[in-house]
Formats: C-alpha cells, sequence, structure tokens
C-alpha cells in the first residue's frame, strides 16, 4: 500500500526511509510524513515534503555528521527535490517532554542547511500536524511518542508565532518566494485562529483572499509567487510590497488576538 496518493512524493519517502535506515540502523523509532502530502493538499513541483524522523536516543556528533552527508547524498541524486524536502530528527525523550522543555531539533529545511534548532516552542505546530495528519512511514502511531495536543495549544502556539513575526521578516531575504512564504503563513495563521485547523499555503491563500478582499492583490502575488518554479527562483520583492507585507503581518496579528 501507497503511503499517499502521489507517486513522486512516496518514491521520495521511501528513497529517504531507506537511507535514514541505512545511517541509524536500529537507532531510531518512527518515520512520519506530515505537511500537504500527507493532508491531501500536495502541489506537484511546488510543495515540500515534510518528514520526522523519531531517534531513540539524541543524536552523537557522528551521526549527525552522517545524516548531513545523507542528505547532500539525496539533493544530488534527486535534484528535482533539492531544497524541497523538510526533516525533523528528534528524540523520543525530547517529543514527549515538548510542553516542558522544548526538544532540540537536528533539521534540513528549504533555504537552510541541515542544522541543530534549540528549544522552538514553535515546533508545537509541526507536532500538531503529525498528531493530526501525520501518515506512517516506518514504526508505531505517532502516539507512541507524542502525548496528545489540542486545538486551544495549537491556537495559542499560532498567536505566539504572530508576535515574533515582526523581528523574523527583517531578517529575511527580499527574494520574492521568501515573501510569499510571509504571506500565505500570515493567511494560515488567520485560518487557524478562526477554526482552530491547519490549511496548506494555497488553500489559506485562497480562503484569506475571499474572506478579506482588501488584502486580495497581495495575497494573489504571494499565489502567483509560489507557482512559479516553487516559489524560490524569483527576484526581490520591491519596497512597496515588503511595506504592505508588513501591514499584513500587523493585521494578522491583530486579529488573531482579537484586536
Amino acid at each position: 500500500m501507497q503511503p499517499t496518493p502521489y507517486e513522486d512524493v512516496n518514491r521520495v519517502a521511501a528513497e529517504l526511509l531507506a537511507r535514514v535506515r541505512g545511517v541509524l540502523g536500529p537507532g531510531f523509532g518512527g518515520v512520519y510524513l506530515f505537511g500537504s502530502a500527507a493532508a491531501g493538499a500536495f502541489e506537484g513541483g511546488v510543495s515540500d515534503v515534510d518528514v520526522l524522523v523519531v531517534t531513540l536516543e539524541s543524536l552523537s556528533d557522528a551521526a549527525f555528521a552522517a545524516l548531513e552527508a545523507m542528505q547532500g547524498g539525496l539533493a544530488h541524486d534527486l535534484p528535482e527535490w533539492d531544497d524541497r524536502i523538510e526533516v525533523l530528527y528528534v528524540s523520543a525523550e525530547g517529543l514527549k517532554a515538548f510542553r516542558t522543555c522544548a526538544p532540540r531539533v537536528a533539521a534540513i529545511s528549504p533555504g537552510e542547511p541541515f542544522h541543530w534548532r534549540d528549544g522552538e516552542p514553535g515546533r508545537l505546530m509541526n507536532w500538531y500536524d503529525v498528531q493530526q495528519n501525520g501518515v506512517v512511514l516506518y514504526g508505531p502511531p505517532v502516539r507512541s511518542f507524542l502525548e496528545p495536543i489540542s486545538g486551544d495549544e495549537f491556537v495559542a502556539s499560532v498567536r505566539h508565532d504572530l508576535e515574533r513575526w515582526p523581528g523574523w521578516i527583517e531578517g529575511l531575504p527580499r527574494r520574492t518566494g521568501a515573501q510569499s512564504y510571509v504571506v500565505l503563513t500570515m493567511c494560515r495563521a488567520l485560518y487557524a485562529c478562526q477554526f482552530g485547523k491547519q490549511l496548506s499555503k494555497t488553500e489559506a491563500g485562497v480562503w484569506a483572499a475571499r474572506e478579506r478582499p482588501e488584502w486580495a492583490a497581495l495575497i494573489e502575488t504571494a499565489l502567483v509567487w509560489r507557482r512559479a518554479g516553487s516559489g524560490r527562483v524569483q527576484g526581490d520583492a520591491n519596497e512597496a510590497t515588503l511595506s504592505r507585507i508588513r501591514e499584513f503581518i500587523d493585521f494578522a496579528r491583530r486579529v488573531a488576538n482579537g484586536v
């Protein structure tokens, strides 16, 4: 049985699983697909593939280096997926204790190399996505490692992240792909705060453009950017658009907090 309806996703997921197994051997407990591919909203040539790997122990320096090399080899062998795979490696102990201490996560994400991410409370949104939509590629159901997360906790985490976006945006590239990500993330946050559920970036953008016509032009521009070559290879966003994006962030924060 194939884990998703998307043949290309199934192929890359199987390849990633085989390579993780080759590096970690018996040292991992589960591998879970989440994000748009798991939720049935994957867009071919555009969407990323999101995977959670639960390790039985914290990664050693040697295991981290081996995984880093493995991921580089995967990008070389499957160039169509280069910069389109996000993999989060977290220990079973760390994942179980995420409420009391945000776990250390080894991650590779679009636009970022393989690296450690320490103490990110916002990862709760990832864990919630895995809980709600995760597809088991290997191992037991994810509830074996993850304590249940409520919808209220998820929305609270979305609101918390929104408060940090005014600072985050200033450190992002001015490339249209990065700015599209910001706009559509705001759309997802607006939907999540209203309905307690997560939509894909495109679904949320279409919804927000319809529900918030005063922002429709900006959102539709972001959707165009996203559809063009995965949204990562275009030119720079102009200053007028960047100013409008900052305003949209402030709007999303106010709406999320009922202001």
